[in-house]
């Protein structure tokens, strides 16, 4: 499957807790609830986020738009198998010629420390390579931000530098640009590696 195949239809991913999907209405309080909360805010940088339910439902609107008309973004809302209760966010974005992207993602404080992140971004990673076809996807993350780091760092990304001052959002914050390449993936996957 090629690039704009994933933009023929919404691409639903399963992993083994967790589905990755499309968010709806419905989905629109659950998703500003998670923002009320500063640490899920803190490092999200130009990560938009609603401050009420009217702007809850108009960015779901606009990531499905986006996908559905401009092949530009795919937002998905992660959801938990069991329950289809929300519970973050993930996007592959700033598609560079067709073979190289980058992931954003963020995930409600309640959430946090049981893999699901890790596992969320292994499945795009995989759909990334080999369904996108991609060569390279990359990832920022706050050098404060060390459990986003660790989060890269387990999904197989390395570290390249650190950007100086970089424009987060409101602020400047020095910022680690963090990627994986298609032959690391395809490498550790022939090997058996968990990526």
């Amino acid at each position: 499957m090629a690039f704009k195949d994933a933009f023929k239809t919404f691409p639903i991913i399963e992993t083994k807790r967790l589905i990755l999907r499309s968010m709806s209405k419905d989905d629109a309080l659950t998703y500003l609830q998670w923002f009320s909360t500063k640490e899920v805010r803190e490092f999200l940088g130009s990560l938009a986020y609603p401050k009420n339910i009217e702007e809850s439902l108009r960015f779901i609107d606009n990531m499905n738009g986006i996908y559905f008309t401009k092949k530009r973004t795919i937002c998905w809302g992660i959801a938990l198998k069991e329950s289809n209760e929300l519970i973050g966010r993930f996007e592959i974005c700033r598609f560079i010629r067709q073979s190289m992207a980058e992931v954003a993602y963020s995930m409600a404080k309640e959430h946090w420390n049981n893999g699901y992140m890790t596992e969320a971004l292994r499945a795009v990673v995989k759909f990334g390579f080999e369904i996108m076809d991609l060569h390279r996807i990359e990832a920022t993350a706050a050098t404060e931000n060390e459990a986003s780091a660790k989060v890269l760092h387990k999904a197989g990304f390395i570290t390249e530098g650190i950007l100086r001052k970089y424009n987060y959002g409101n602020e400047f914050r020095d910022t680690y640009i963090m990627s994986i390449l298609n032959e690391d993936y395809f490498s550790n996957v022939v090997n058996g590696q968990n990526v």
